[in-house]
Order: structure tokens, then C-alpha cells, then sequence
């Protein structure tokens, strides 16, 4: 493997990125993904979400090299009514905040330029071992376990779609491979999430990895109530990549929180034994979705 280091805007970096490795494939995951930041700088999560998938579309005109291109966006694009619906692809863009918005701007710049082989991938909020982002609910929890706290929740009875990391990416990985042989059938946009039911809130994700830590309580309500709208209820459907390609999440809500859990437990025993923890679980992963 080889890294650039650079900013996503920069266009001539792009291309010469590009130009310098002649990619068949590309998946676009750079963004700014924390809902809190992008509330407090809005500008930023817009340049990044927004623009540097533009800047990334406009340096792949002219390369022909790259046959398929799927981009990460978040479920988040879709205008929430609110009801519990579990959204589909068809369901209408639209976006409650800064961050969804932004992302639901990158939809429309990846349908705009309309490259051949361009899918959007809108996947629900994924959780699993690595992940020591701010203001989100599985780092959150740890930290606080960690030290014998409970963790302070927002909204404790927000719903969402939670899934690990290693179902989104093998479903990615799935798809960005139909799309590399038949692009004009899997062009479009595509749900990843959790079989229906799967769902849930955050507080109960909470108390599941609490009883992991012997954490009580688990939770307590926010002394702040964020700034910023947040939807209550989002839910996914994934229909519609079940019956193209196949797929189901190989693991089950409860697995997910177990793998989660065993993960950061195992760094915070041995940090250094993490790596072997991901190893160990994707094998697991691998028998499992065989």
C-alpha cells in the first residue's frame, strides 16, 4: 500500500494521484463525519463533504481508467419525516443539519457529474473496535466505562440503524465489485444497514457494553441538550442490495456489541494486542459470511 497525504480539495494532488497509479477502483470515504463538528463549523464539513467530492469527481474527468466508483455518504441524506419509515433509496434527499446536508450535496454532485460507473453508498451508524472519534456513542461509552463513569447521553431513546464495521465493508466490497462489471446495473444509490428490527436506541447500546464493563448505571442524561437537530427515530431499509447481490449482515445487533466490546476491552488489557484482536475477528468474520 501506498499513502498520499493531502487534502481531498486539492484537485492537482488528485490528479496526480491518479495519474501516478492509474486506479480501475475508487472508494471515497474522506470526510468530516462528526455531527457536533460540522454544527460548530459549518463551512469546513461543507468544503470537505461537499466540495472535495466535487474536487474528486472533476479530477476523474478524462481518466478513463477508473471503471467503478463508489462513494460513501451517510444515511443521514434522507429527508426525515420522522415517522419510523425505513427509508429507501428512492426516498427523497433532503438532510436535518449541517453534516447530513453536506453529504446530501455530495449525492447530488455525484449524480450531476454522472461518471459512468458511480454508486453512493448510504450506511447506517457503524460501530466495532478503532474507532476513538469525539462525540460518538460507542468511543463515548468506553471512555467513560474506562474510568468507572457512567456515559452522558443526549437523546438516550434515539433510535438507529447500528451495524459493525466488517458488514458495511464487506457489502461495499460486494458492490463496488458488481459495479466494476456491470456499471450501468449497479450505478446509483445503495443502503447498508441492519436486517429490519435490528434497530435501536442508544441508551440500550449503552447498557449492553456497560454490562461488559460491570457499569452501573450505564447512562445518564446530558446536563446539555445539544444545539443542533438530531432526528429521533432513522431507520434503514436494505432491500434493495439484499435482493441484488444477496447480502445480509453476517452479524446479528447482539454480536456486533459483543465483537465491539471485546475489542476495546482487549486494547485497554494490552494495547498492543489490538491488531491481533482485528485479525482474530475478521477471520471470525470471514467463516461467518462465507
Amino acid at each position: 500500500m501506498q499513502s498520499t497525504l493531502a487534502d481531498i480539495c486539492d484537485r492537482e494532488a488528485l490528479a496526480r494521484a491518479l495519474d501516478r497509479h492509474r486506479p480501475q477502483i475508487v472508494i471515497h470515504l474522506a470526510a468530516q463525519a462528526i455531527v457536533g463538528r460540522a454544527h460548530a463549523d459549518a463551512y469546513e464539513t461543507w468544503r470537505v463533504n461537499a466540495l472535495g467530492t466535487v474536487a474528486l469527481l472533476e479530477a476523474l474527468r478524462g481518466r478513463d481508467s477508473v471503471r467503478a466508483l463508489s462513494v460513501f455518504t451517510t444515511d443521514k441524506v434522507y429527508d426525515n419525516n420522522e415517522t419510523g419509515h425505513a427509508h429507501r433509496e428512492d426516498d427523497a434527499i433532503g438532510g436535518l443539519g449541517i453534516y447530513d446536508s453536506s453529504k446530501g450535496a455530495a449525492e447530488l454532485a455525484v449524480r450531476a457529474f454522472r461518471h459512468a460507473g458511480a454508486a453512493t453508498v448510504r450506511a447506517g451508524n457503524v460501530i466495532g473496535g478503532g474507532d476513538w472519534s469525539e462525540a460518538r456513542l460507542v468511543p463515548d461509552c468506553i471512555r467513560a466505562f474506562a474510568q468507572g463513569k457512567p456515559v452522558a447521553l443526549r437523546h438516550p431513546q434515539s433510535i438507529r440503524p447500528w451495524q459493525h464495521v466488517l458488514d458495511v465493508c464487506a457489502a461495499t466490497l460486494k458492490l463496488t465489485q458488481a459495479l466494476y462489471h456491470k456499471p450501468a446495473e449497479f450505478a446509483g444509490g445503495w443502503n447498508i444497514g441492519p436486517d429490519a428490527g435490528e434497530a435501536a436506541s442508544a441508551a440500550s447500546i449503552a447498557e449492553t457494553l456497560a454490562a461488559q464493563w460491570k457499569q452501573e448505571p450505564a447512562w445518564e442524561q446530558a446536563s446539555d441538550a445539544a444545539s443542533f437537530p438530531e432526528a429521533n427515530i432513522l431507520r434503514l431499509d436494505s432491500a434493495k442490495l439484499q435482493k441484488a447481490l444477496g447480502w445480509r449482515p453476517a452479524l446479528k445487533l447482539a454480536d456486533a456489541l459483543a465483537w465491539t466490546g471485546e475489542w476495546y476491552r482487549a486494547w485497554q488489557d494490552a494495547p498492543g494486542e489490538a491488531r491481533a484482536t482485528s485479525l482474530r475477528q475478521v477471520e471470525a468474520f470471514e467463516k461467518r459470511s462465507a
